[in-house]
């Protein structure tokens, strides 16, 4: 990670990352990155092995923008990420 990068928990089991300063391609290697370390590990829970699967979508965020707009355009480019 570098200064003034955000990491944040979303709902079930999202989280988001905010990288500022950062442009789409230079994101998405570092969420190819962070994909590359977590898929294939797993972890104990309750008496369960769970494997990790992780997915992205990205967006930019503009400066007039919610929060729920960040995240809602981020899940549609997941969801194109998954069809496609």
């Amino acid at each position: 990670s570098e200064p003034g990068d955000v990491l944040g928990s979303l709902e079930n089991f999202d989280f988001g990352v905010i990288l500022p300063g950062t442009s789409l391609d230079d994101g998405e290697r570092k969420a190819a990155g962070l994909m590359a370390i977590l898929n294939g590990r797993s972890f104990a829970w309750q008496g369960q092995q769970l494997n990790i699967a992780a997915k992205f979508g990205e967006t930019i965020i503009a400066k007039d923008d919610t929060a729920d707009d960040v995240v809602l355009r981020a899940k549609a480019n997941l969801a194109e990420r998954l069809e496609g």
